[in-house]
């Protein structure tokens, strides 16, 4: 299959309806092989030349794997992390991968897995939740502040900390009742996060976005107009 290319994908494409399973599995992962070779740049496979193998493989750890590589190298595709990013963050196979992809995706300005970086807002583990935020922060990811108003209710002062600061570095013209309330928050460590900081030269205003509940991250959707159930910060 790797000498012939292309030229054996046609008969392939012709077997992956075979009606013996593990025929049918089989040509599917050699379908598979070939499409994520093709869709890989020289770059990236001259760089781990052993990508293919690592992608296609049962285990979706390979997408971490081949992504945390990649991003070692400065030379690294930023097309092709983002093209491996989102399985990569669901196969990282224990934290250390998966703060790994989170650091790559900052490092790259890789945006195609924020969904699910919004999504870890909700994980048990605090360590967790504060690098999805920094992560959601570094990428500029105000498309997702639906969860990050929900992590301000969290019940983990860390957790409403760390969301407060990134909702009062925004330099929004109208903070919103969410922030508001962080300023008479129990902590004063959440209180302070939320005086905010100047706004970063050349950071995204968010002048007219309402982060006022009532707010539910869900499967962290979109922030558009008014979410559409109250949160439940575990």
């Amino acid at each position: 299959m790797k000498a012939l290319g292309k030229k054996a994908v046609a008969v392939l494409e012709r077997l992956e309806s075979d009606p013996d399973p593990e025929v049918a599995a089989r040509v599917r992962r050699l379908l598979s092989f070939e499409r994520v070779r093709d869709r890989l740049s020289p770059l990236t496979l001259s760089l781990v030349p052993d990508a293919p193998e690592k992608i296609c493989a049962p285990e979706d750890s390979g997408w971490a794997d081949v992504f945390v590589k990649l991003a070692r190298d400065s030379r690294a595709s930023r097309d092709d992390l983002a093209f491996l990013a989102p399985r990569a963050l669901a196969g990282a196979k224990d934290k250390s991968g998966l703060y790994e992809v989170l650091h790559g995706m900052q490092q790259f300005k890789v945006r195609t897995a924020s969904r699910q970086v919004a999504g870890l807002l909700g994980d048990p583990d605090p360590l967790v939740r504060r690098e999805a935020l920094a992560t959601l922060e570094g990428l500029g990811c105000v498309d997702e502040l639906a969860a990050v108003a929900w992590a301000a209710q969290h019940r983990s002062p860390e957790t409403r900390s760390a969301a407060a600061a990134f909702l009062g570095r925004l330099g929004s013209r109208d903070e919103g009742p969410v922030l508001k309330s962080l300023l008479t928050d129990p902590e004063s460590s959440v209180r302070q996060a939320a005086g905010g900081r100047p706004r970063p030269s050349g950071a995204p205003r968010t002048a007219g976005i309402d982060v006022s509940g009532p707010l539910s991250v869900g499967r962290a959707r979109r922030f558009r107009g008014r979410p559409r159930g109250p949160p439940t910060p575990q």
